[in-house]
C-alpha cells in the first residue's frame, strides 16, 4: 500500500532528491529508502506486529519520515503527538489506544511517560539488510493512524484513517493538482498534523518530487527566502502566513505555482497583497481531518470572485441542521449582532 507506492518512486528515481532537512541535509529517494529499511527492522525487532499502536514524538526530518514509512510497512497504527504537547496532553494521548512503544528523540522531554519508549536514534542506528522480508499486503488493511482533532466540538478525539483510504485519498489529491517528480514541496507544518503529512509529504512522496522542510519557528523574511532559494512549487498555509510574507519583502516567487491556503478565511485584501508583492495567485482549498480536502479552486482567474469547488469524485448536499446543531456560534452571534 503506501509503503509500496513509495517504493515504485524508488526505482524510477532512485537518485532523484527525496527530502530536504532544515539543516540542508539531502537524502535521495534510494537512501530514504535505506532509512525506511533500518525503522523497519529495529521496529521488528522490538516485536511490533501489524495492529500494533506506536506512538511518535518527533521533529521534523528524515528520520520521522523514515519512522511514518516504516509503521505503514509494517502495518502498525501510527499514533503522532507533537513535540510541544505538556504532560498533560502527553498522558491524554497515550491514553486513548493501548500503545507499544513512544518513538522520541530527547529522553528529558517525556515527562516520565507511561509506555515504553524508543530513541529514534537507537531505531535507525543498524544497517538493515539490502531485503527486509514482506508481510502480506492483506496485513497492511485497516486503520493505519489516528491523528488528534477538536474538530466542530472543541472536544479532543482522535481520527482514524484506514491506510487503503489515504492512499487512494493521496492520489486523487495528486491527480487533481497535477503534481509531478519537477515539484518542489516546502512545509513548516509538522508531520504531526494533516497540513504536514496529507498536504505536503505523502503527495510530494508518492510523485517522486522534493520534500522540503522550514523551521517553523523562522521569521517571515526567512521563509521567503527558503520558497524562494528552493524553487519551490507548491505550498500551503495560513492566510496570515501569506499576509505575513507579503509584508516581509518585495520578493517575486516566480515558482511557486499552487500557494495553497485552507483552514480560516482568506480576504480579498491578502489576496491582493499577495498578488501584488508576491506574484503568486492563492488557491483555497477546504477539507478537515476527519474527511481530508474537499473542495478547491485552482483556476488562475481573478481569486476574489471565485468560489470553491467540489474535488472529483466529492458529492457535497445541504441538508437542515438537526436540533440539537441550532444554535449559532459566539462568533456568528457577533458577526450577527454587528450587521444590525
Amino acid at each position: 500500500m503506501l509503503h509500496e507506492a513509495f517504493q515504485e518512486v524508488v526505482r524510477t528515481h532512485p537518485d532523484g532528491v527525496a527530502v530536504q532537512a532544515v539543516d540542508g541535509e539531502e537524502l535521495t529517494y534510494a537512501q530514504l529508502s535505506d532509512l525506511v529499511d533500518r525503522a523497519a527492522v529495529g521496529l521488528l525487532g522490538v516485536g511490533v506486529q501489524p495492529g500494533h499502536h506506536v506512538a511518535t514524538r518527533l521533529h521534523n526530518g528524515p528520520a520521522y519520515v523514515a519512522t511514518i514509512l516504516a509503521l505503514a510497512r509494517l502495518g502498525a497504527v501510527h499514533l503522532p503527538i507533537s513535540v510541544q504537547s505538556d504532560r498533560d496532553r502527553l498522558r491524554w494521548s497515550l491514553a486513548q489506544v493501548p500503545v507499544r512503544f513512544l518513538i522520541h528523540e530527547k529522553h528529558d522531554d517525556l515527562f516520565e511517560t507511561p509506555v515504553d519508549t524508543l530513541a529514534v536514534n537507537t531505531l535507525l542506528a543498524e544497517p538493515a539488510p539490502r531485503t527486509v522480508e514482506a508481510l502480506p499486503v492483506e496485513s497492511r488493511a485497516g486503520v493505519f493512524r489516528l491523528l488528534e482533532t477538536t474538530g466542530s466540538t472543541g472536544v479532543p478525539k482522535l481520527v482514524a484513517w484506514r491506510q487503503e483510504d489515504l492512499l487512494a485519498d493521496r492520489r486523487q489529491w495528486l491527480s487533481y493538482l497535477q503534481v509531478t517528480a519537477e515539484d518542489v514541496f516546502l512545509t513548516m507544518h509538522p508531520l504531526d498534523v494533516a497540513h504536514g503529512v496529507d498536504v505536503h509529504m505523502f503527495p510530494a512522496l508518492l510523485a517522486g518530487a522534493r520534500l522540503v522542510f522550514s523551521d517553523p519557528a523562522a521569521p517571515p523574511d526567512r521563509l521567503l527566502s527558503a520558497l524562494a532559494e528552493s524553487g519551490t512549487t507548491i505550498f500551503s498555509a495560513l492566510p496570515r502566513h501569506y499576509q505575513l510574507l507579503a509584508d516581509s519583502g518585495a520578493t517575486a516567487l516566480p515558482s511557486l505555482r499552487l500557494p495553497l491556503c485552507g483552514g480560516a478565511y482568506l480576504s480579498p485584501e491578502v489576496i491582493t497583497q499577495a498578488r501584488r508583492h508576491l506574484g503568486i495567485r492563492i488557491r483555497r482549498i477546504y477539507g478537515s481531518t476527519e474527511f481530508g480536502i474537499v473542495l478547491g479552486n485552482m483556476d488562475d482567474v481573478a481569486q476574489e470572485s471565485r468560489g470553491m469547488y467540489p474535488l472529483p469524485a466529492v458529492e457535497v448536499a445541504l441538508e437542515p441542521l438537526s436540533a440539537r446543531y441550532g444554535r449559532r456560534s459566539p462568533a456568528t452571534t457577533a458577526r450577527a449582532a454587528a450587521a444590525r
